[in-house]
């Protein structure tokens, strides 16, 4: 079990590491069944002696988009479109790249302006050459059909303008959106039994893919939300925004035991939420089992939604939540008796305010202000954001470790990797039996998206490689070093590992970044595929 975090070291809790437990401690399987890093770049240098195919081309047609459309042919660029072609300000959402969206050179209208003043001319000659009665008469009509469309025109105008600003006042303070709510309601008994299958079989397979070693098994076989979607009470809406920005502050609740407003038939069918986790320890015909139930879960907090708006399909960039403020919520948790004899430990004196601060804690780097969620829809219609997909391979080296200094006296020494303090362990290197000075020599290959975040290393001690045992020392190096580097790759790393903020031991390491590979498009639509990646020997001849 790891050690309670120190208050001088600003650490927050973190989210348990399921993956450091059950049957999946070998790490990230290569080809050749091995770790070592002797007998991979010996691989690799196989690898590199094989014959490389010929660069395909292929070339597919072209196909002509606009804003990520699909169109049947190109615009004319001596076309205008669009409000930009009549208007010196720019797009917020950024620019179309067509000729026919911008604005053209004053001179190119000259003749318009002409055209106008001949027309002008020649309708008073006309009425010249009438008698003047005739002229005054058509004049006067003219002139009243003027007054009248002006006449209509500005009372709409005015009247736009009223109810416009009296819009502004309503939206600088809160308002509600009963409309919305109405449409959560129906569309909530649609959805949820969707969202709560989705739910059981994933999480379901994730508990029983890490299953702690003192637990036989572990189902969940019961998840619902009930049948009452949550509610926005009000919403705030903030006016004086950048123009590609829309931001709103929402109060959000969820309470599905409020009973006050619904129908007899509304509360004839109403389900409440209920989670029930069933639990067996120990083994065979000794273990046991035993349901976890969690009902009547309710929230209610203050959100803030900003949406960055663009240009391109699908016209919303980036979406950020968080909560201006501590959310409030509640359970009933029963782990013994389930639901007829079941007692919530929330009466047990003390408890229930302890897991709240953990799970602020635990909530607070990642949704409450200033700490926000950010959603980069752009790359995920894109997808760039395949969270199933890596966009390079990062091969890190570990050679060994200096001398360790810690009052622990037998050490068994490992290092695991996880990404931005996420606690979502990547890989780690196999344990070393009883020593303070750790020789590994292994390369573990972690699956990155990019090079822009930290990697973390700790370094832990454990004699069960079932256990994630007892952290020793801790460090973080930025990737965009390796993203800086020559080709990619640093050598002859020695990385110092702290805790609190004393030094413990140097990590010795390399790292090389093997990032995906993607086809080149041409202007005539001809993709060519990339050149594999080659290393240059240094004895290799001339």
């Amino acid at each position: 079990m790891e050690e309670p975090i120190s208050p001088d070291t600003n650490e927050l809790p973190r989210i348990p590491d399921f993956r450091s437990f059950g049957k999946h401690q070998d790490g990230f399987a290569t080809e050749i069944g091995s770790s070592d890093a002797d007998k991979i770049r010996l691989a690799i240098a196989a690898a590199q002696l094989k014959p490389v195919e010929d660069i395909a081309v292929t070339t597919r047609p072209v196909v002509h988009t606009i804003a990520g459309y699909s169109v049947s042919k190109p615009l004319p660029d001596n076309s205008r479109i669009g409000w930009t072609a009549f208007s010196s300000l720019s797009n917020p959402g950024g620019p179309l790249k067509l000729a026919a969206t911008e604005k053209k050179d004053r001179t190119e209208g000259g003749w318009s302006d002409d055209t106008i003043i001949y027309c002008v001319g020649l309708g008073f000659f006309v009425l010249a050459k009438l008698s003047g009665i005739l002229g005054l008469i058509i004049g006067s009509l003219f002139l009243v059909s003027f007054y009248k469309i002006s006449s209509r025109r500005f009372h709409k105008h005015t009247a736009d303008d009223i109810q416009r600003e009296m819009n502004h006042v309503s939206l600088e303070a809160s308002e509600k959106v009963e409309w919305l709510n109405r449409f959560l309601t129906n569309f909530w008994l649609i959805f949820e039994p969707v969202l709560s299958t989705y739910v059981i079989e994933n999480l379901d397979t994730y508990l029983v893919d890490y299953l702690p070693g003192f637990l036989d098994s572990v189902r969940l076989n019961t998840f619902t939300l009930g049948s009452k979607p949550v509610s926005i009470d009000k919403v705030h809406t903030f006016l004086r925004t950048e123009p590609n920005v829309v931001c709103m502050d929402w109060t959000v609740s969820f309470t599905p035991n409020d009973t006050v407003g619904m129908t007899r038939e509304e509360l004839e069918r109403k389900v409440n939420p209920k989670i029930v986790l069933q639990i067996r320890l120990g083994k065979g015909f000794m273990g046991t089992a035993f349901p976890v139930l969690v009902e009547d879960m309710s929230f209610r907090g203050r959100m803030r939604i900003k949406l960055e708006l663009m240009t391109q399909m699908p016209h919303v960039k980036v979406v950020e939540a968080c909560f201006m403020e501590k959310p409030l919520f509640d359970y009933v948790l029963k782990p013994l008796g389930g639901e007829t004899f079941g007692f919530d430990v929330n009466n047990i004196p003390g408890l229930q305010g302890f897991v709240r601060d953990q799970a602020h804690a635990i909530l607070g780097p990642m949704l409450y202000y200033p700490n926000v969620f950010k959603f980069d829809a752009e790359k995920f219609f894109s997808g760039e954001l395949d969270i199933s997909r890596a966009n390079g391979v990062l091969a890190i080296t570990v050679y060994s470790c200096s001398k360790i200094n810690t009052n622990d006296t037998n050490l068994y020494p490992f290092i695991r990797f996880y990404l931005n303090d996420a606690q979502q362990e990547l890989e780690k290197t196999s344990i070393c039996e009883d020593t303070r000075v750790p020789h590994w020599n292994e390369t573990k290959f972690l699956l990155l998206h990019d090079l822009h975040s930290t990697l973390a290393m700790e370094l832990r001690t454990t004699n069960n490689a079932k256990k994630a045992g007892k952290r020793l020392a801790k460090a973080h190096f930025d990737l965009k070093d390796v993203e800086n580097a020559p080709d990619l790759e640093l050598n002859g790393l020695e990385i110092p590992m702290f805790r609190h903020s004393k030094l413990v031991s140097n990590l010795k390491a390399d790292m090389k970044y093997f990032p995906v590979s993607k086809p080149i498009e041409n202007e005539n639509g001809a993709f060519i595929e990339p050149e594999p990646s080659r290393r240059v020997r240094q004895n290799e001849p001339n």
